[in-house]
């Protein structure tokens, strides 16, 4: 018996033992997983806060281009709106330019018909002075041969 004891004295030392090294390798394993959960929770909020600001750097991304694009629309309606009006312009001032230069052709044609008017005219009136000057001086011409001969 007391061998017997003492093989189960010696047994249960070894049990006790291995109990306190498992405690010791379970304590280790905790500690590893607590600092393996830690540095995940870490690195799971690190993400997270790059997730975070990812995010709102795309919504700031999503709203610059939304305002870009309006922006740009407005230019684009502008811009479309200026060339319809200035194509108008262009038209009314094409327009004008031929009616004033129809007038003033037209104007032109008159002045040039007044002219030859007036011309044909003065021409005709010089030419009838010139023919009564001739009339007179032939007549006086004769007048004064009559009076020579007298």
């Amino acid at each position: 018996g007391e061998e017997r004891a003492d093989q189960l004295e010696q047994d249960l030392s070894r049990v006790r033992y291995l109990l306190t090294e498992a405690r010791a390798g379970v304590a280790h394993l905790q500690a590893v997983k607590d600092r393996e959960h830690h540095s995940s929770m870490s690195t799971f909020s690190g993400l997270e806060e790059e997730r975070r600001r990812l995010a709102e750097a795309v919504k700031r991304s999503e709203e610059n281009e939304a305002r870009l694009q309006r922006e740009l629309e407005a230019t684009q309606a502008k811009n479309e709106a200026d060339r319809l009006r200035y194509e108008k312009e262009l038209a009314d001032l094409r327009a004008q330019a031929t009616e004033t230069l129809a007038r003033e052709r037209e104007d032109a044609c008159n002045l040039r018909t007044a002219y030859e008017r007036e011309l044909s005219l003065s021409q005709s009136r010089f030419h009838d002075a010139r023919d009564a000057e001739r009339e007179r001086f032939v007549a006086n011409s004769r007048e004064n041969d009559e009076l020579k001969s007298l």
